[in-house]
């Protein structure tokens, strides 16, 4: 089909599975290459982060969508942790830091070296992951605490979610290799190899 049901994962290994099925089915549909290397990509940071840095309880959900008659691609990600804020205050200078400053720094600012720790992650996987779905003309949406951003704003929520819950859609066909070197530098951002996953 074109869809990846509700599927839980709590494990790098579970990512590096899911990842590959996502990748054998967009692979099967009207896709282009581009399409394909950036829902990977942004599949893989998302997830990624959940396991790195949520501390969930019960791991990460993810589901995905393509709809050919819509022309557009819908993934959703999400989980039961501590959310941005309760990741960055491991930091020093991030704590007392407020929902909103930690979504902020969480999806605008590059090169933060992650967000609970220098030894996981360079801190750019959800803004690149903003970049390409702009790029695209797409929508990204992602809570957090009382956060909420929305196409590159932030604003407070009447509520609060104490994980974080994400989703990105954009329509289909609509990146080209030279969108994906303006944002990266370079256009290799495709599916790596087996061997390539730094899990």
């Amino acid at each position: 089909g074109k869809f990846i049901e509700f599927r839980k994962f709590s494990s790098l290994e579970e990512v590096d599975n899911y990842l590959q099925e996502i990748f054998g089915i967009l692979k099967r549909t009207d896709l282009n290459e581009e399409d394909i290397n950036a829902i990977v990509y942004i599949s893989q940071e998302l997830m990624d982060n959940v396991i790195r840095h949520a501390k969930s309880p019960n791991g990460g959900l993810l589901c995905g969508m393509v709809y050919p008659r819509r022309k557009e691609v819908e993934f959703s990600i999400v989980d039961c942790g501590i959310g941005f804020k309760g990741s960055l205050s491991i930091r020093k200078e991030f704590q007392n830091i407020s929902d909103l400053e930690a979504m902020e720094i969480a999806t605008l600012k590059e090169n933060m070296d992650g967000t609970c720790d220098v030894l996981k992650g360079g801190g750019n996987g959800i803004p690149y992951s903003w970049k390409l779905v702009n790029k695209a003309g797409g929508e990204l949406i992602i809570f957090s605490g009382s956060a909420m951003f929305k196409n590159g704003s932030i604003q407070k929520l009447p509520y609060k979610w104490n994980g974080v819950a994400i989703r990105f859609s954009f329509p289909l066909c609509t990146l080209s290799k030279d969108m994906i070197i303006d944002i990266f530098g370079y256009d290799d951002i495709g599916f790596p190899e087996e061997d390539e996953f730094l899990f």
